[in-house]
């Protein structure tokens, strides 16, 4: 019966055509298809569809409908990058179409807007978007336009029609494409038009005149009741103008009598209005399918419609693939074009750095420390990531993937897991890692939990506390604020499961918990709830603005049954997944809830088991239920292994075994690994992403990203040659291939776990799953590629297994100028005598000078190579003999080495590529003192390179050079920590920079030499020249990138070494009350050694010594400051400071070190410097103590002797009593740690004691501290109320940066040089007591030494409480910084060997004139910031800060003057920028002076003091000027707002009569006030007044003696008389 009526409808359109002048051949559409609702080519054309078209052509079907889905052709919205299997599979469907005389009707757009273009731009109302649309249409005219004739741009306008602005759009945007189509394709009889409904009658004026089309595509809805179809339809085509209407679909209501009544009303219609211009109508929406349904059964193609309510999808996925007989073919083909490639690591696996910059304690570092790992095992340092990001980076980019998959730290990021206790340098290394990746091109994709719960949660109960979720959501709605702008795929949990069945269920797993009836299902139950609002809070808050997609990463292995002829194993395998994977998934992905089986079989159970409950699953709300539905942009899936499984009676035991009624087994047959959970069995990934498609995606339908998947292997044997891995690798990866290209599974990443050995939870380092080999015996952490990831690094470039797409390694092309001249005839004299001119007159400061610029852009930068040393494989493949294959066979190289199999690059390409595309930038693009070498007799002179340059320029008539070799050699002892070499390039690179920013040469390019280590022709293997160390003990040769491989790829990024926040200057003024000042110390100037009663210092003994001091300089005149007050002054004020930092000599008024004996002579030279200093206002700073010990007091012991304590504070009572009104800045005693450690430690100081390193400066030190406090106490308790000063103590201390920033052991070293510098002092008077570092380290090392107890002397409670807190202000000392590394001193029981640590400084930095300061000024404010956050931000007084000089007098003393310039400027920084509380800065020093044990040669002055002339006159320097301008400016005036005031030197007099301040300028004489100048007056009357007294006195005397008659006793008493009177 439907047949006859199909009959009957086919004759109807025919009469209709006739009438209406139309041929029914061509010009009436009788229109089926699609193939079905789900389908969108995601797939491959279903089997059997062709005989499906046949059928339809031969019931007269002329049209079929083929919607495009712009989703699955251009995922990424871009026509450069289609999707090319979905391409073909649309090319082949309408070609079948054709084939069977089938036309297709091509549907542009009815569905959804690829994710990357909806997230970008919104929705319609955005123009752009329609710009891309409109690109979408071209490309699709360009791949279909040939294979249709009709089209319709949009399905429908439903989501518009009420929204004027996007309607516009859409509109116009037709009207283009309208235009674009038939230009392209003119001919006739091809049409396009756009979907609309018939209730869009009354705006359908204003969409004809908005846009063209050639017929309208009309959706009708017909109630078969009340309609009337003619009338309908009569008053579209008007309101259209009269176009020709396909009814494209029609939904019927109310048609109860007859499945046929719609046909016979649509006849009717036809039949009686013959002006209505009908050119089709969708034949199914009359009368359905023309018996489809015997159709399809005898065809056996029921797969169209293949997803059956009535089926099970496990028993669908397993029938699919049961009978397989090509499981295990290879399927040679590639991914598709934007296809991601990624590898993974874990936060807790490879970070390290466990207590580093405030992180709080994660489950794991619990559950390590506690010992529940594999031997006792932690991931304290792990792979040092932490510290490593460069180093990673540099991996992924020799990787080759495009993406990288890490997780966040909870606990680093919130140590206490909530929002309160945020460590922003947590952050900021999660920032860094971020920035890295993008600036190589890979885009991050961040995990926010992978296991490592702050413990803090733990403590409060972790995932099973409800609150969790809300601390969970609030982590999460940080990360995406913090690094959302650069980070597009976020996974809120990786591997949940784990967490529940692991941590909270069988207990294996970090917390411990082992509760699989509550803990483990309250767990999932909060997890996946968290995630919902992780979800939610992305979807609504950063979505929009950021434009990336939120998923989950969810783990599963694929189940087979155990004898697949049993339905119970069916069954059980289905249960097995429900229980792993549908857990979680079906909440997330089908309906809010767990999945119906999985709450049947733990509802059963719950029956089973009255007596011992089994599992209580929680209750998800209906709200809760509807939150948690569809939060997932993507599927992750982690997968690594397959079971077996089998029904069987789980009784009453707990966990998914027991519940489920299942078992799990493994088949002997597939391969095993080093877990006994993971086997080898590849198909099913594929089964399984099958599956996943159809049971979680067939509503939701978002793409599936394989998140993880790998293999381990023992950590014992050849780590490096894992070929089990590479063949793991390769089925699995082919299997998620045919998943995608046989299958139609939308699979777009893949992420092999991952890239670098790491700390595997409980099996610590025993399992490795890196494609790099980690050496965790290495303090370093090298990591070095093995086989496996040359192997996925070539998969990645061939992206799968299709052969090659194209080149390889694209090398950078040198731009060569060529010479069109020959070059003159060389001259005599050479013209390039001038580069000799030009830089025989450098000063060293000059010289060495680092420049700070970029080479030009297009510079080339390479690496270098050469075959013999490098290739190997000499005989092979027909190689002949060279003449280094003869040499070496002699025995002419050290250990007969040769270069027979060298680094075997004849048979290792891809590795060499790896190293060169880790190197590869992908960003837009003297003599005595300079460093040895490995080769002997060969030193680094960088600077020599800027003079041959130059040479060459000047020799060579300007040539373009490239330089083509230039490296350093090391021992081949050295490995991958060559900072040597390092300091070789920085050094060298920037002499290059310097000749090109410069001189001007024209330099093109430079080569490091060499790439890797390799044979080193007569030096055999014995030094290395390499970025990369080879392992010549190892057969395949494996590479190893070194320090200086990721310092040369920074310069290349760099293009060289552009000007950073450090080396730029800023502007701006300190404090209006700034101290400016500058210092010296008693004994260093003030000579007088023996004068007017002063006792003997220790420094006095120790300078007398022989040898003790250079050239046997001492302190007996010094400076002779003694007695050259008004000078000093004078200087002082010159240079304009408004305080004077000098100490008292402890001896010169104590001369035995007590008060028995005041020398006031002493004293009053004190008074006189203090009275005249404070004449010309500048403010006397005292230093109680700078080294100048009575030597009185060391014969008893000095300051090893407790009695020195009480001492020091009779010596400080008096200097206060004596000064105290005066004097209202002090410092008891400058810089303990030279005290102690100098002089106590090393003996190179006074008083030269070296013999008990290990426990006297302890000692030293431990009195320093109490004789330090007992003077704060005493002038803050006796004279602060009255006097009104302030007191403290003055550290110093370097600031110490790693050597190898890289390296968490050099880290370490670094925070030790620090602690037991600075923090040996400073901790107990700012925090109390030693540091925990300093107490611990000491305490254990006397231990293990076999001494009883700590060789650092330990404070009472009393002490520790009158010690802390002892300062009103940080008085510091700071000249340099320092590289450390660590030291491993053995027992050695010394303060060296304590701290564990050596230091040397950075090549590049500016030398002085002492050995140990070199210009660093960076080091300043980092200390400064130090000092702040240690110790709680004190007010800091700068009381030391300089740099010396040694040889010949230069009083243009440049490199003190830029010294000055960089470092007080650092200061200012700290002030502006950081908010140190900084209040005064003091230079060292005020003149040249004996700076103990090197005497006077070096010399640290702003004047100099020329020792040869007796009067030892002081002479500004020209760095008094660069000093006493910033005082004058208060800092640095900003040059953009003109020419500052404070530059102007100010009048040295002016006309005007200057008033005295009457203070300053009235004298007491003979009891009465007077001025000065009258005072004088009286004093030269007196004087005259007692002349002719005396004289007078003597002509009496005269008189009297000729007096003979006058008795002898008479005489005398009147002359006795006469000498009362006068």
């Amino acid at each position: 019966m439907k047949y006859l009526l199909w009959v009957a409808l086919l004759y109807s359109f025919c009469m209709y055509g006739c009438c209406n002048e139309f041929n029914p051949q061509e010009d009436f559409m009788l229109v089926a298809g699609p193939l079905n609702d789900a389908f969108d080519c995601s797939h491959p054309v279903l089997p059997g569809s062709k005989q499906h078209f046949e059928y339809l052509q031969s019931r007269g079907v002329t049209h079929f409908k083929v919607p495009l889905s712009w989703v699955h052709l251009l995922p990424t919205g871009f026509p450069g990058h289609p999707q090319q299997a979905v391409v073909t599979c649309y090319q082949t469907l309408m070609k079948q179409l054709l084939e069977v005389g089938l036309q297709p009707l091509v549907v542009l757009h009815g569905s959804t807007v690829p994710d990357s273009l909806r997230l970008r731009y919104g929705g319609w109302e955005n123009p752009e978007l329609g710009d891309m649309f409109q690109q979408y249409a071209e490309f699709v005219f360009g791949e279909f336009g040939e294979l249709a004739l009709s089209w319709v741009t949009f399905s429908d306008l439903d989501d518009v029609r009420h929204d004027p602005g996007p309607l516009q759009t859409i509109l116009k945007l037709n009207k283009n494409i309208y235009q674009l189509y038939h230009q392209r394709f003119p001919e006739k009889g091809r049409r396009l038009s756009i979907g609309l409904r018939a209730s869009d009658v009354a705006i359908l004026p204003q969409i004809k005149s908005s846009t063209k089309m050639d017929f309208l595509s009309m959706h009708i809805e017909y109630e078969c009741e009340s309609a009337n179809l003619g009338e309908e339809l009569r008053r579209v085509q008007v309101s259209s103008g009269d176009l020709p209407i396909l009814i494209y679909e029609m939904t019927v209501h109310g048609c109860p009598y007859s499945q046929y009544q719609v046909l016979g009303n649509f006849l009717q219609v036809l039949m009686s209005n013959a002006d209505l211009k009908i050119v089709g109508c969708d034949t199914v929406d009359m009368l359905g399918e023309p018996e489809t349904e015997d159709f399809l059964t005898s065809h056996a193609i029921s797969d169209i419609n293949r997803i059956s309510a009535l089926r099970n999808n496990y028993q669908n996925v397993w029938n699919q693939f049961a009978a397989q007989t090509d499981r295990d073919l290879f399927l040679n083909e590639s991914f598709p074009v934007d296809f991601q490639w990624a590898t993974s690591s874990e936060s807790f696996k490879v970070e390290g750095g466990w207590p580093e910059d405030g992180k709080g304690e994660s489950i794991w570092d619990r559950f390590g420390h506690d010992g529940l790992v594999f031997a006792n095992q932690t991931a304290d340092l792990a792979c040092d990531s932490y510290h490593k990001v460069d180093y990673d980076v540099y991996l992924l980019r020799g990787l080759h993937v495009n993406t990288y998959q890490f997780s966040i730290s909870w606990a680093r990021i919130f140590p206490s897991g909530h929002r309160g206790s945020q460590s922003e340098k947590g952050a900021l290394y999660y920032d860094k890692l971020i920035n890295a990746l993008i600036d190589s091109g890979i885009q991050p994709v961040v995990t926010l939990y992978h296991w490592d719960l702050p413990q803090a949660l733990q403590d409060c109960g972790g995932w099973t506390n409800a609150s969790i979720v809300e601390a969970f959501k609030d982590y999460a709605d940080f990360c995406f604020s913090r690094f959302g702008d650069r980070v597009k795929t976020w996974n809120t949990f990786s591997s949940p499961w784990v967490v529940s069945h692991a941590g909270y269920g069988t207990g294996e797993h970090a917390p411990g918990v082992k509760d699989y009836v509550v803990a483990s299902y309250q767990a999932t139950h909060n997890m996946i709830k968290s995630h919902a609002e992780a979800w939610h809070v992305y979807n609504e808050k950063y979505r929009k603005t950021q434009g990336g997609r939120v998923g989950i990463a969810l783990n599963s292995d694929w189940a087979e049954p155990l004898d697949p002829s049993r339905p119970e194993d069916i069954g059980a395998a289905d249960r097995y997944l429900q229980f792993m994977l549908g857990w979680f998934a079906h909440p997330i992905f089908v309906d809010g809830d767990y999945p119906a089986a999985f709450k049947t079989q733990i509802e059963q159970k719950r029956k089973e088991c009255p007596l011992s409950e089994p599992a209580r699953l929680p209750v998800f709300t209906a709200e809760e239920r509807k939150r948690i539905h569809g939060t997932a942009d993507y599927f992750g899936l982690n997968h690594y292994t397959s079971r077996l499984v089998n029904n069987s009676a789980g009784g009453c035991t707990p966990g998914p075994q027991g519940v489920g009624n299942f078992q799990s087994h493994v088949d002997p047959s597939w391969s095993s690994t080093a877990s006994d959970w993971i086997y080898s069995a590849p198909w099913g990934l594929r089964r399984l992403l099958n599956y996943i498609s159809t049971e979680y995606l067939n509503i939701i339908k978002v793409p599936i990203h394989i998140t993880g998947n790998g293999m381990p292997t023992e950590h014992i044997g050849d780590s490096l040659n894992d070929v089990s891995r590479i063949d793991y690798m390769k089925s699995y990866i082919n299997e998620a291939l045919k998943a995608i290209f046989l299958d139609g599974v939308n699979v777009q990443r893949f992420t092999a776990e991952s890239l670098m050995d790491g700390f595997e939870g409980k099996k610590g380092y025993s399992q490795r799953f890196g494609l790099h080999y980690v050496n965790f015996e290495d303090a370093d952490r090298p990591r070095t590629p093995k086989q496996s990831a040359y192997f996925y690094s070539q998969v990645i470039k061939q992206n799968g297994f299709g052969g090659h797409k194209g080149e390889f390694f694209n090398l950078a092309k040198m731009r060569f100028t060529p010479r069109t001249t020959a070059l003159p005839p060389s001259e005599v004299p050479s013209k390039s005598k001038v580069v000799w001119e030009k830089f025989s007159i450098q000063s060293n400061f000059q010289r060495k000078l680092y420049h700070y610029s970029t080479f030009p852009q297009g510079f080339s930068w390479g690496v270098s190579s050469s075959a013999y040393q490098i290739e190997g494989g000499w005989n092979a493949d027909g190689k002949g003999p060279s003449v280094w294959d003869t040499f070496t066979q002699n025995g002419n190289i050290p250990d007969n080495a040769n270069g027979d199999v060298a680094c075997d690059s004849y048979h290792r390409l891809e590795e060499d590529f790896y190293m060169l595309r880790a190197l590869k930038d992908l960003s837009e693009a003297e003599e005595s003192d300079s460093p040895t070498t490995a080769i002997k007799n060969q030193r680094a002179v960088a600077w020599g390179l800027r003079r041959l340059l130059n040479w060459i320029k000047e020799e060579y008539g300007d040539p373009e050079i490239y330089i083509t070799e230039n490296g350093v050699a090391t021992n081949s002892k050295t490995t991958w920590d060559d900072s040597a070499r390092v300091f070789y390039f920085k050094t060298y690179v920037d002499e290059a920079l310097k000749a090109y920013d410069l001189d001007g040469v024209k330099v093109k390019g430079y080569i490091a030499t060499s790439l890797m280590d390799s044979f080193e022709w007569l030096n055999g293997y014995k030094v290395g020249f390499g970025l990369h160390h080879v392992d010549f003990t190892n057969p395949i040769r494996p590479r190893t990138p070194k320090y200086s491989a990721h310092f040369y790829y920074q310069v290349i990024k760099d293009n060289g070494f552009p000007s950073t926040d450090d080396d730029q200057l800023i502007y701006g003024h300190f404090r209006k009350d700034f101290i400016w000042s500058t210092a010296t110390a008693s004994y260093q100037i003030e000579g007088g050694w023996r004068a007017d009663g002063k006792g003997l210092s220790i420094w006095d003994k120790f300078a007398h010594t022989p040898l003790r001091v250079f050239n046997d300089d001492n302190g007996d005149i010094a400076c002779n400051s003694y007695n050259k007050v008004e000078e000093d002054v004078a200087i002082l004020k010159q240079l304009k400071v408004t305080h004077y930092r000098f100490s008292i000599s402890w001896p010169r008024v104590l001369p035995d070190g007590t008060t028995k004996h005041i020398n006031e002579a002493g004293l009053n030279y004190y008074h006189r410097l203090v009275d005249a200093l404070l004449a010309v206002n500048i403010q006397p700073h005292i230093t109680l103590y700078h080294w100048d010990l009575p030597q009185a007091l060391q014969d008893i012991g000095g300051w090893e002797n407790d009695t020195i304590v009480g001492k020091f504070r009779d010596y400080a009572d008096l200097i206060f009593s004596r000064f105290g009104h005066k004097v209202k800045f002090w410092i008891t005693i400058n810089e303990p740690y030279n005290v102690a450690n100098i002089g106590h430690g090393y003996g190179a100081a006074a008083p030269g004691i070296s013999f008990r390193p290990g426990t006297l400066p302890y000692i030293v030190g431990h009195s320093l501290l109490k004789a330090h406090a007992e003077a704060w106490h005493l002038y803050n308790d006796k004279y602060r109320a009255k006097q009104q000063g302030i007191i403290s103590i003055t550290i110093n201390s370097d600031w110490s940066e790693p050597r190898n920033p890289y390296k968490q052991e050099d880290i370490d070293a670094a925070k030790r040089v620090v602690q037991f510098y600075i923090g040996w002092f400073a901790h107990p008077v700012f925090n109390g007591d030693y540091s925990n570092m300093m107490k611990t380290i000491i305490r254990e090392r006397s231990l293990a030494a076999n001494l009883t107890k700590s060789r650092l002397p330990e404070f009472t409670p009393a002490e520790i409480k009158r010690i802390k807190g002892t300062y009103d202000y940080f008085g510091f000392n700071h000249y340099t910084t320092v590289l450390a590394f660590p030291v491993n001193y053995g027992n050695l029981q010394h303060y060296d060997a304590d701290r564990g640590a050596g230091t040397i400084a950075d090549r590049s930095w500016l030398d002085s004139g002492s050995s140990w300061l070199k210009v660093s000024p960076f080091g300043f404010r980092r200390i400064l910031n130090f000092i702040k956050a240690e110790y709680g931000n004190p007010p800091i007084i700068i009381t030391e800060n300089g740099i010396s000089e040694r040889g010949p007098i230069d009083l243009n003393d440049t490199l003190r003057s830029y010294y000055y310039e960089q470092y007080i400027n650092q200061l200012l920084k700290a002030y502006l920028l950081d908010n140190v509380d900084i209040r005064g800065y003091t230079a060292w020093s005020l003149m040249d002076n004996l700076e103990w044990a090197t005497g006077f040669s070096e010399r640290f002055g702003l004047f100099y003091v020329n020792h040869s002339d007796t009067k030892l006159t002081r002479v500004a320097k020209n760095s008094v000027t660069c000093y006493s301008t910033i005082i004058n400016c208060n800092g640095f005036p900003d040059p953009a707002l003109g020419p500052h005031e404070c530059f102007n030197p100010a009048p040295e007099a002016t006309s005007a009569p200057i008033t005295p301040d009457p203070s300053f300028n009235t004298v007491d004489f003979l009891g009465m006030k007077l001025s000065t100048s009258d005072a004088e007056t009286g004093l030269a009357t007196t004087f005259a007044l007692m002349i002719v007294a005396a004289v007078g006195a003597i002509c009496l005397s005269v008189c009297l003696f000729k007096a003979q008659k006058r008795s002898h006793q008479k005489q005398n008493i009147e002359t006795i008389k006469m000498e009362q009177k006068l």
